[in-house]
């Protein structure tokens, strides 16, 4: 690995990332000014603007959010389809079996019981617990099928495709496979924002990462995403849990794993390869 292949991966990861987080702040940005000035011409000057501004942006963050990722995955296929080139081939968004598809979508929902609980049980400080309650409150109070298009499924795609398909796909280009999957994971945690999100979605995005290596394709992150956020989502309409249903998903998730481990044959390197060839696994190999 030489210094100028490494900062050359880097630069180009970053190049991604920073379009994906560019709309984030010019929809953010914009939402917020119209917002103000709709304000300021209703309450007038005298009412709390900066307040209500908070307000508004906890309230409407999954719609803001869905806009955004749509843009950011319209931005990115046109800036490949000017390359010539197409986006599903470059991040391995390849076909899989029905089999394999149903594996990451289970082993995705029973990870959210399981990390929720094991979450659940850290002790946290309080500050901590009240900044990610206040964040987590605001899915459920938004319109189901807003949170189902923008948490289920369009970030799961547009998070994958850039965090784990370009973003981590680039720095491993230029850096040990591991080194990669480690940046790349706690970018995924900071882009949640509360400090409980941040610990467990960099954690999370190992796992995503280790699965995206073991099948080698894309889909299979996606999936697993899908059914982490799937279930996260069921489950914020229920106050409890059974001990039977989290001792299932305990037992689900560590199955799965070790199922993974040992049948999927991708592995993960501590070095830079020599090659980076796609190998499509359960599929039929072709795009």
């Amino acid at each position: 690995m030489t210094l100028k292949k490494a900062a050359g991966a880097v630069g180009s990861a970053l190049l991604y990332f920073g379009i994906y987080f560019a709309w984030q702040f010019v929809v953010g940005f914009w939402v917020g000014l119209a917002y103000e000035a709709y304000a300021l011409a209703v309450y007038g000057t005298s009412a709390d603007i900066q307040t209500m501004l908070a307000d508004f942006s906890l309230k409407y963050a999954v719609h803001m959010t869905l806009v955004s990722n749509v843009l950011a995955l319209i931005t990115f296929a046109v800036l490949f389809r000017m390359r010539k080139r197409k986006l599903r081939d470059e991040v391995r968004l390849t076909k899989l079996s029905p089999a394999i598809c149903g594996i990451c979508i289970l082993f995705g929902a029973a990870m959210n019981i399981f990390v929720m609980v094991v979450i659940s049980s850290v002790p946290f400080p309080e500050a901590w617990w009240d900044q990610y309650n206040s964040m987590a409150s605001a899915i459920p109070g938004t319109a189901a099928w807003i949170s189902v298009l923008s948490t289920v499924i369009a970030a799961p795609i547009v998070e994958e495709i850039v965090l784990r398909g370009l973003f981590y796909g680039r720095l491993k280009r230029g850096m040990p496979m591991f080194a990669a999957m480690l940046i790349s994971s706690w970018i995924f945690g900071l882009i949640h924002g509360a400090v409980i999100w941040v610990i467990y979605a960099a954690l999370l995005g190992m796992l995503i990462a280790w699965i995206y290596e073991k099948y080698r394709s894309l889909t299979a992150a996606i999936l697993f995403h899908f059914g982490f956020n799937l279930c996260g989502f069921a489950l914020g309409y229920f106050e409890s849990l059974s001990p039977v249903l989290i001792i299932l998903s305990a037992v689900v998730s560590v199955g799965l794993f070790a199922y993974i481990q040992f049948s999927a044959p991708g592995k993960i390197e501590f070095t830079v390869p020599e090659e980076d060839k796609a190998t499509v696994i359960g599929g039929d190999g072709e795009n």
